[in-house]
């Protein structure tokens, strides 16, 4: 999958590498956020807008992906 272009170099992740990112992010987050909050109802807001913001981080990386063979394959 086509993430962005460097200098005109093409970078490019997996989904398995795609996820990853995503984990990471969402562990630092949850990390940071823990660090600055304690109370079991703002973490619970936290946890749940993380998970907002990681399906719509991959729903547009998802969408950034130019080629897409499952899409245009069918079977008779």
């Amino acid at each position: 999958m086509l993430i962005a272009k460097i200098g005109g170099v093409p970078v490019e992740l997996d989904d398995e590498q795609v996820s990853k990112v995503i984990k990471i992010f969402v562990k630092e987050l949850v990390s940071a956020s823990l660090d600055m909050y304690s109370d079991e109802e703002t973490m619970n807001k936290i946890l749940e807008t993380t998970m907002l913001l990681s399906q719509k981080m991959y729903e547009t990386i998802e969408k950034m992906d130019v080629v897409d063979d499952t899409k245009s394959t069918t079977l008779s």
